[in-house]
């Protein structure tokens, strides 16, 4: 599922929830009384940190400590408002709704450190400013009616801030910190008037709630890409593939793409350079149409084409390997900095450019190849046929497609 399919289905949930409340509040009220016993009630909010512990523990485990501190930092605000203030003064939602946002895009942009590292303390120090700042303003004369006018602004740059922010984990974490910051919101504008009286008291757990299950699935999707995809290439690895062969039909076909001399890439510049290559190689196949990419193991990429023959296929592969034929793969001089310099001066040593071309061998599903594994044997021999043949040129399982 692509990030933005996650985006948009998680802010439909948001604003489902939402709508709901909005518009049936005595039913929900109602409905509510009938099902659920008071003492049970009474535990309701305090349910809304249950998808917050397991952040706790699953973010340091996988790297993410900052998620750790933002849940302590939401379980901190929960507490400070059912526990420290059972009956909070005038304007406290509204000043942890002005402040609060901003936790999340401090977390983000802060990277990951040691105790010992001063960075490290920017996380603890930029969370307490956010709440000494939070606490002052409730009894700062005069600020609660402002802040409540510019809460909604502050919540919107906040959010802002947050999408921009780099992010060396990509989209996974972005998206869901994105609706966790939307969820906070909601549940921290108890005090607008927004709600009706009637589902008043839910509004802040269930705003915290879904924060918690957002992060969850935060964590899901940074899990996933770890586990399914090239760190390097950024494309689905073998076992991506491994769970691709599930899901193909009775007609597919399957190529096997090999850079071309790509020992000589490595030894003549370097792996860095090696690792660029297979960069540039894996952003042309990614574009492919109807196609997807995934990285077999070191300089070998698998494409899957479900629904096409071996005609379709064989077209569609010899315009690729033209296409990365054509397009030069820019290195970086020796000499040349490390940092680009102003727009007045061109810099020595500027990017020169090398050819590199693939050789590729395909296979269509047939009945000597019945199975996704024979299929993508067949697709191996037939590429290494084309490596034999002076590479550079695309071959099949059955006949030659020689270059024109």
């Amino acid at each position: 599922m692509s990030s933005k399919l996650q985006w948009f289905l998680g802010l439909g949930l948001l604003l489902v929830v939402t709508a709901v409340l909005k518009l049936w509040p005595q039913e929900l009220q109602a409905w509510w009384r009938s099902l659920v016993p008071l003492s049970v009630a009474r535990l309701f909010p305090h349910l809304a940190l249950a998808p917050l512990l397991p952040c706790v523990f699953l973010g340091p485990a996988f790297g993410q400590a900052r998620l750790a501190w933002l849940a302590l930092t939401l379980g901190s605000a929960h507490a400070l408002i059912w526990w420290v203030h059972p009956t909070p003064p005038e304007g406290y939602q509204q000043a942890l709704g002005f402040w609060a946002p901003w936790a999340l895009p401090i977390l983000l942009v802060t990277p990951e450190a040691g105790i010992r590292r001063p960075v490290w303390w920017v996380r603890p120090g930029g969370l307490l400013l956010l709440m000494a700042g939070a606490l002052l303003s409730v009894h700062a004369k005069g600020t609660i009616t402002s802040m409540s006018s510019h809460s909604v602004i502050s919540a919107g740059a906040a959010l802002l801030a947050l999408i921009l922010c780099p992010s060396r984990d990509g989209s996974a974490v972005k998206w869901s910190w994105s609706l966790a910051l939307l969820a906070l919101c909601m549940g921290l504008s108890k005090a607008s008037g927004f709600w009706p009286r009637q589902v008043e008291e839910a509004i802040w757990p269930l705003g915290l709630g879904l924060a918690g299950v957002y992060l969850l699935f935060g964590i899901n999707g940074l899990v996933w890409t770890k586990a399914y995809v090239d760190e390097l290439t950024g494309i689905p690895g073998r076992r991506g593939l491994e769970e691709a062969f599930r899901s193909l039909g009775r007609r597919y076909t399957i190529a096997m793409v090999d850079v071309d001399h790509f020992k000589r890439f490595n030894d003549t510049y370097g792996h860095e350079v090696g690792d660029q290559v297979l960069k540039f190689v894996a952003s042309k196949l990614k574009g492919t149409k109807g196609a997807k990419a995934f990285r077999y193991g070191g300089e070998e990429i698998t494409i899957l084409m479900p629904g096409v023959d071996m005609e379709e296929a064989l077209a569609g592969l010899e315009e690729l390997r033209r296409a990365i034929e054509s397009s030069r793969f820019k290195l970086r001089g020796r000499d040349r900095p490390a940092r680009r310099p102003g727009s007045g001066s061109r810099p020595r040593g500027a990017a020169a450019g090398v050819s590199v071309t693939v050789s590729v061998g395909a296979a269509a599903r047939s009945p000597l190849c019945s199975t996704p594994q024979e299929v993508l044997a067949a697709a191996d021999r037939a590429l290494y046929r084309a490596k034999r043949m002076g590479r550079n040129r695309v071959e099949c399982e059955r006949r030659r497609k020689r270059r024109a």
